[in-house]
């Protein structure tokens, strides 16, 4: 059964590793990408003084938007 993984939940939980994610880069100013293996999908976690943001935009990180978490 494939796990329900969402930017949604993501932003609500910021809980990547329980959910599967595995950390594949950082930038060093705040933008990490995120894998998640088991829906093969990548997320963008974006941290500044707001807070932590997850989004789909990963084509800094070289994907494209079909490989991104919506």
């Amino acid at each position: 059964m494939e796990k329900k993984i969402t930017l949604e939940i993501l932003n609500n939980t910021d809980d990547a590793k329980s959910l599967g994610g595995e950390m594949l880069g950082d930038d060093g100013q705040g933008n990490q990408l995120w894998l998640f293996r088991d829906i093969d999908r990548v997320a963008n976690r974006y941290k500044d003084e707001e807070g932590v943001f997850w989004t789909g935009d990963v084509e800094g990180w070289n994907y494209t938007e079909e490989d991104a978490l919506t």
